[in-house]
């Protein structure tokens, strides 16, 4: 299984609920060329060896084949392929061409994906795209299979930190530094390593730069390398308009950065426990909707958003692409704005 498959295996796994999945290597994002050098899409045309044949006949319906499957015609490219097959002249041959057949068979079921996805139905999608992976890998379908997989991950994320971009704001005193190593880093170019600082006070990793409105995200997603238990705090902090007291005047003044006539509420979650799995990756999944609140915030008016280590505690971890997930269409109808 490729990388990219087992990444949409794992967006699979937290759906629902609190979820850690593991991933057991780093991964790149690949690099897509749009078109081959005649001007035709990936997929429309194959690449690698051609397959050979024993007679005229079965190297036609070879040919006829990719003209239909590139017109959109699959049933009929179908059939093409498995005329062809029978023709073919060795075992590489029938099975670069039985690949072709394949993709002919399950390529309706991709655009149903590409519907899905239309639709906003994500969940569905992904579950759809997933069990196609088993039908279609090695075979030209794939091609149409990772446009999708990109397609999904591009609408469902939005990503807050990607730790890419070497900041200030993380800095070695507070235990933070910049990973580049190729080994250890999850996704892009760097990641970030924190470590308990020597008098082991409570560490915090901010992450200022969000999205206002949450109130469509379904969960934070945060990928973590950890050789030890590691017990972690989420925060969601919010803005408000300052409480009026009896005079008409705020109760309180702006604090921790709210802006004048606001006042800062947070949204706190309870610690996650994310287990050891030294050298490898795992996701933290964090419904918003189990955030536990505190002081009636907004989703409508988000400022930031934290994880916390409590103090008197040894780690030395990796964090890196911490983002939000989308709530799918067909859970909206059901779920109650903050």
């Amino acid at each position: 299984m490729t990388m990219r498959l087992f990444r949409i295996a794992l967006i699979v796994l937290g759906f629902v609920g609190i979820g850690v999945a593991l991933s057991s290597a780093p991964r790149a994002r690949a690099q897509e060329d749009p078109a081959n050098a005649d001007g035709t899409k990936e997929g429309d045309a194959p690449a690698g060896p051609e397959p050979e044949f024993r007679n005229d006949k079965a190297a036609e319906s070879y040919r006829e084949g990719l003209e239909l499957y590139a017109k959109g015609e699959f049933k009929d490219a179908q059939s093409a392929f498995k005329r062809a097959s029978s023709g073919a002249k060795d075992a590489e041959s029938r099975k670069i061409v039985q690949g072709w057949a394949k993709a002919a068979q399950y390529r309706p079921s991709l655009e149903k994906v590409a519907d899905l996805v239309a639709a906003k139905r994500f969940n569905d999608a992904t579950a759809l795209l997933t069990r196609l992976q088993k039908e279609l890998d090695g075979t030209p379908g794939m091609e149409r299979w990772n446009e999708l997989a990109t397609k999904i991950e591009q609408e469902v994320y939005e990503t807050l930190e990607s730790f890419e971009l070497v900041s200030a704001r993380y800095s070695e005193k507070f235990g933070k530094t910049f990973v580049a190593d190729p080994a250890l880093v999850f996704r892009g170019e760097r990641c970030l390593r924190w470590q308990n600082t020597a008098d082991l006070k409570a560490g915090v990793l901010k992450v200022e730069r969000v999205p206002k409105d949450w109130r469509e995200i379904e969960a934070v997603e945060i990928w973590v390398n950890t050789p030890t238990p590691l017990p972690i705090e989420a925060v969601i902090i919010t803005e408000r308009d300052a409480q009026k007291a009896t005079g008409g005047l705020p109760s309180t003044p702006a604090r921790g950065g709210a802006q004048a006539g606001k006042e800062i509420v947070t949204s706190l979650m309870d610690s996650v426990n994310v287990p050891a799995q030294k050298g490898r990756w795992q996701r933290v999944f964090l419904p918003v909707a189990q955030f536990k609140e505190q002081g009636d915030p907004s989703l409508a008016a988000v400022k930031e958003f934290r994880i916390q280590i409590q103090a008197g505690r040894k780690y030395d971890f990796l964090v890196d692409e911490i983002r939000l997930k989308k709530k799918d269409a067909a859970a909206k109808g059901g779920a109650a704005a903050r």
